[in-house]
């Protein structure tokens, strides 16, 4: 049975990142996405959520994608809970939700918090890493420098992970998102940035 600290890990990561989409997102247009983090947030902070696969839903006993950067890992149906508000906010074209959303993915990868292989014609756990993957990529069409260069930095962090593995079309699409970086932002920092991560992408 793992400890409440499991949940603390990951919510050290996530809480923050929610936290920041619900003080951002209009109450009107973003209603759905505001509940959703909230609900999130209290599940993580909930005693009764201390075993990463106690799960109510359908699934429960299937393992997911999300780890607690040890030996315990959370339950399929779980992670798709706790990754759906982070894809949603990423996916709302608003800069100040947007970016706090990435910032998140990027460390949940870079902490070995994800695990499992990103292709879109694989089983359910690898859907659901693809779909996050093409979460990712779409964020670049904002059009904003920052937000550019945070795209850039999650994409090469999910590439060189030790713990995730992308293959097929979601890594086409990391090419294809580094190279239209390269092409169309107007930041030489970002420009620069692009060339050499199409060009390390391109090795894996």
């Amino acid at each position: 049975m793992a400890s409440t600290e499991v949940d603390s890990r990951l919510g050290r990561v996530v809480i923050p990142a929610l936290d920041k989409v619900i003080k951002n997102a209009s109450w009107r247009k973003h209603s759905k996405l505001a509940h959703e983090c909230k609900s999130i947030i209290e599940r993580l902070r909930s005693p009764e959520n201390s075993s990463p696969v106690a799960d109510s839903d359908s699934g429960s006993s299937i393992p997911g994608p999300l780890h607690d950067g040890g030996a315990a890992e959370y339950s399929l149906a779980k992670s798709e809970i706790i990754l759906s508000p982070l894809i949603n906010a990423s996916s709302t074209g608003v800069l100040k939700i947007v970016d706090p959303a990435v910032d998140c993915i990027q460390k949940l990868i870079a902490h070995g918090y994800v695990r499992g292989e990103a292709d879109p014609t694989g089983g359910p756990e690898a859907l659901l890493l693809s779909k996050l993957i093409e979460t990712i990529c779409k964020c670049h069409e904002l059009d904003d420098e920052g937000l550019e260069l945070l795209v850039l930095k999650t994409l090469l962090t999910a590439v060189t992970s030790i713990s995730l593995r992308i293959h097929g079309d979601s890594l086409l699409q990391i090419v294809r998102t580094c190279y239209g970086i390269y092409l169309g932002s107007k930041n030489v920092v970002n420009q620069a940035t692009a060339k050499a991560s199409t060009l390390r992408v391109q090795l894996f």
